[in-house]
């Protein structure tokens, strides 16, 4: 697996996130694991095909909070950080799109909540990701009378 990230303008590009879990969506990688950078570690969770997938980039500054990385499948992952005094449990998610059929939406969701579920009530849980949300008017078809 090749990463290549050399910026023409000399600022690294995973230096956004110096601090803090970086959240990616698309990875397109399949399978699941870890690749080091010169300035981060990515974690990714693909499927079989070069499709969806989900990882955080965690810069080195912070790596060894990181407690651990769970890869569920290509729209799901979690992140568990040591903080000072209590652990956050960062869920990433890549939801399918409003065109996919129910099935599809009801089973990601359906996923997403058994994981919620998994982790005990007395830690700290954060969902985010990319939820395939649209706004504005849905168009619809209508004659006037």
């Amino acid at each position: 697996m090749h990463m290549d990230i050399k910026p023409s303008n000399g600022n690294h590009p995973l230096s956004c996130c110096a601090s803090s879990p970086l959240a990616i969506q698309e990875t397109r990688w399949p399978g699941s694991g870890n690749h080091k950078t010169e300035k981060a570690t990515l974690f990714y969770s693909g499927g079989s095909e070069h499709e969806r997938g989900v990882g955080f980039v965690v810069s080195d500054r912070i790596l060894n909070n990181i407690k651990r990385f769970e890869s569920i499948n290509d729209r799901l992952c979690l992140l568990e950080i040591q903080a000072k005094w209590f652990n956050i449990i960062l869920i990433n998610c890549y939801a399918p799109t409003e065109d996919k059929d129910e099935e599809t939406k009801n089973d990601f969701f359906k996923q997403l909540e058994a994981l919620y579920d998994t982790i005990p009530q007395n830690m700290v849980k954060i969902v985010l990701g990319d939820f395939n949300a649209k706004i504005g008017k849905k168009k619809t078809k209508h004659t006037q009378h």
